[in-house]
């Protein structure tokens, strides 16, 4: 019926096909490592998870075109946060709707010993050091026990203002980042500020993400400066003042908060 010549012709470009398919198959898989939530890790440049608490004051998981809820542990996600942050000490800290600072402990949030008439807008870990910004826009050291702020024990839960330097004030600001070995931050005005000279000197002149222009929160998320707009979108920093590109699925989620961690820590605390 066949042509015997013809078939085995066939069947040996068949095979040599297959093979060039298994070789270049081998070689994709060698160079894209399979890594979790979509992240990108086959040339190092992304292995850090990035974590927003959105409007509805929970946690959610940056996929990279999409915010997925982190539903795990029940003992983390039943509590309304405002914010988290990776302590000096190594325990993830929040901010909760009461503007109190929470702790994990156990498997759910506790609130650690702190002055009751103190309330937080905003929390971060900056220069080992636990940091809040108080109701009067200034920034404070939340001592925790072990930390270079509070080596003995007897400090631990006392709240200290961050000392100003060359007598300017620390404020008025919504969220801080040290970012590329300089200290940024967010002033009421909305705008991105750096500290020059021990001061606060407007950086971004010209209109940042969130329509006119303008930032509630900003982290550093695998080696860019990361920002929620004020219209509570995601956005990335371009480096040129004023050029905020939105974040792929930016849309979906309207955020708060967002804080970057490692995959190790992520999965540590059991965030699913």
């Amino acid at each position: 019926m066949f042509n015997k010549k013809s078939a085995n012709g066939n069947n040996y470009l068949l095979i040599v096909i297959f093979i060039l398919i298994i070789c270049g198959y081998c070689c994709y898989s060698s160079a894209h490592t399979t890594i979790k939530e979509g992240l990108v890790n086959s040339t190092n440049i992304e292995n850090d998870i990035l974590i927003g608490v959105g409007a509805d004051y929970k946690l959610y998981t940056y996929a990279g075109t999409t915010w997925i809820p982190i539903r795990q542990p029940l003992g983390l996600t039943k509590q309304n946060l405002l914010a988290i942050t990776l302590g000096p000490d190594g325990k993830l800290y929040a901010l909760s709707t009461n503007f109190h600072i929470m702790v994990n402990e156990g498997g759910g949030w506790v609130q650690p010993n702190q002055p009751t008439d103190t309330q937080w807008i905003a929390i971060a870990t900056e220069n080992n050091q636990l940091v809040g910004i108080g109701t009067d826009w200034k920034i404070y050291v939340y001592n925790i026990a072990g930390t270079p702020s509070c080596k003995s024990g007897g400090c631990a839960g006392t709240v200290v203002p961050l000392p100003p330097l060359g007598g300017a004030g620390t404020g008025p600001v919504i969220s801080v980042l040290n970012y590329d070995k300089t200290d940024f931050g967010v002033q009421k005005d909305h705008k991105l500020y750096k500290w020059i000279n021990d001061k606060w000197n407007l950086y971004d002149k010209a209109p940042g993400p969130g329509g006119d222009g303008g930032l509630i929160n900003i982290c550093e998320y695998n080696g860019a400066m990361w920002g929620v707009g004020t219209d509570q979108k995601l956005y990335v920093y371009t480096g040129i003042p004023g050029k905020w590109d939105a974040a792929p699925g930016s849309s979906k989620v309207k955020l708060l908060s967002i804080y970057a961690m490692s995959h190790d820590n992520y999965v540590k605390f059991g965030l699913l």
